[in-house]
């Protein structure tokens, strides 16, 4: 991202640039066919020492939006996607303007975007086996399938007062507020995710005092921020492993009085947990002739009525018979005998 932000023409043209920063604020993002579209904004603040024989410092601080589209094969408007803006690293130049004073600041700003894209995977399972020649006895085994609990972004909202303690200096104006998040602790509980933490919130101000101009408070604000598992709580594991990606879009001081502010602010997560859940398919299969005996009490036409809903591979694996059979038989498309339904088989049929 590239963009000039002009001084106002209250301020003196810039002799040297004190400090910047840039931070990401608002970002937003959906998943598209083929694509993601992109939406946010850069905060940016800049304090800089003006020219003159008395130089004078002047902050200057504006959030900056920007958006666009990002190719992405893999990405379809259903999709679950996660985003996560990196900003590392950024210059911010001074220009002259159109009068040749030094009063236009450049930002020169590129974002990555570690982009991850959720695509369902349907696994078909073999359960089970039978044959109409021989007999066949199966024997299951255990396996782990990876699951997707929860992949997404949520939100929460930062709000607390402040006071200066005892013996600082008092506040004549906020100049600038700084914030990093520090992750506690998060707990999985009753289908949710819990997160709890604290932002160390940092706060420039001047004073009015010649001796000692400017100061810094500074204090923790907690949070608190639930999400819900896009699973059913009977298909979840206990102990998912989780990978939280915080990012503070906002965090802003507003003087209440020459010693107490209130601060406020946004923290944005992107949240992936993950789990393995045990299911049984088919292992090892043990072939025998059929039991002729067994094979011969099998009345030679049976009539089967179904009680509830029954798939035809449990008739077949019974009488020996497969499953296209019965249906040709029978005159049936569904592989299921439903509640209520009745259905021939004959023993000449079986292969």
């Amino acid at each position: 991202m590239k963009e000039e932000l002009d001084l106002p023409g209250s301020y003196p043209a810039v002799h040297h640039i004190l400090w910047k920063r840039v931070t990401i604020g608002d970002f937003e993002t959906r998943a598209m066919d083929g694509r993601i579209s992109i939406k946010g904004e850069l905060n940016c603040t800049i304090i800089s020492v003006g020219e003159g024989q008395t130089p004078s410092i002047k902050m200057i601080s504006k959030k900056l939006p920007f958006h666009g589209l990002v190719e992405c094969s893999a990405c379809e408007a259903d999709r679950t996607i996660s985003v996560l803006p990196v900003l590392n690293q950024y210059t911010i130049d001074v220009k002259q303007d159109l009068d040749g004073e030094e009063r236009v600041f450049f930002l020169d700003a590129p974002i990555d975007l570690q982009i991850r894209v959720y695509c369902p995977e349907k696994v078909s399972l073999l359960e089970d086996v039978y044959s109409t020649r021989e007999e066949m006895i199966p024997e299951s085994k255990s396996i782990h399938m990876p699951r997707l609990y929860l992949a997404g972004e949520g939100k929460c909202k930062l709000k607390q007062s402040h006071k200066l303690k005892e013996g600082t200096p008092f506040m004549t104006k906020m100049l600038h507020t700084l914030g990093h998040i520090y992750p506690d602790r998060e707990a999985w509980e009753n289908k949710k995710l819990h997160m709890i933490g604290g932002v160390h919130v940092q706060m420039l101000y001047e004073t009015g005092d010649e001796e000692q101009p400017y100061a810094v408070t500074e204090c923790m604000v907690p949070y608190e921020l639930e999400m819900e598992s896009i699973l059913p709580e009977e298909d979840m594991e206990e102990k998912p492993s989780i990978v939280i990606e915080p990012r503070l879009e906002q965090v802003e001081a507003v003087q209440v009085d020459s010693r107490e502010v209130e601060i406020k602010g946004v923290i944005a997560f992107s949240v992936l947990a993950t789990g393995m859940k045990e299911d049984h398919c088919l292992g090892e299969v043990v072939v025998k002739p059929i039991d002729t005996v067994q094979y011969a009490l099998i009345p030679s036409v049976v009539v089967c009525f179904a009680e509830e809903d029954t798939p035809l591979w449990e008739y077949g694996k019974r009488y020996y018979m497969p499953v296209e059979d019965m249906k040709r038989l029978n005159n049936m498309n569904s592989d299921v005998l439903k509640t209520g339904e009745k259905m021939m088989i004959v023993k000449g049929t079986v292969g």
